[in-house]
């Protein structure tokens, strides 16, 4: 999630998100309700009932998801478990002020295959850009073996300034 342009002083909004579907050819997808807000999930469920959240699966459009967004004002950033777990990876978190999860294949040995910070907060602006990265061997590999394909779902906003020699009187 990227808030601001940091090559210029142009304002610019981005979420990014990768939903795992099916992987027929030819099939149209739905538009995604969560495209506008980058989120998997907004706030986490709360009841006292047992088993009040027994059905509650996290998803974008009932599609799995490669890296988990959550939250309101507070935002908690994740790789999906299901990637993780599925190609044998082992999460670490670094840093102090500025928290990272990396994942690293120790049956190889291969570090840092995925990485990104785990949180950022937004009271009118981001606290801080988020970025995740995911080496693309192991991103086309968990796709083959779920049979499915990556599809970007993303919105983005852009603000301007537009020079004043541009704009006639």
């Amino acid at each position: 999630m990227q808030e601001n342009d940091q090559y210029g002083p142009n304002a610019e909004c981005l979420h990014l998100q990768m939903a795992v579907v099916s992987g027929i050819e030819n099939q149209p997808l739905e538009t995604m309700r969560e495209a506008g807000d980058g989120v998997v999930e907004s706030s986490v469920p709360a009841d006292d009932a047992i088993g009040c959240i027994s059905n509650f699966m996290p998803s974008l459009s009932s599609h799995d998801y490669i890296v988990a967004a959550w939250g309101s004002s507070f935002y908690s950033y994740s790789l999906s478990e299901k990637v993780w777990m599925a190609l044998g990876l082992s999460p670490r978190c670094v840093g102090n002020d500025e928290q990272r999860l990396v994942y690293d294949d120790l049956g190889l040995p291969e570090f840092d295959v995925a990485d990104g910070e785990i949180s950022t907060s937004y009271h009118g602006s981001l606290k801080r850009n988020v970025c995740w990265r995911m080496s693309n061997e192991y991103l086309r590999r968990y796709l083959w073996l779920r049979g499915a394909r990556g599809v970007r779902v993303f919105s983005i906003k852009c603000i301007y300034k537009i020079p004043s020699t541009f704009v006639k009187s």
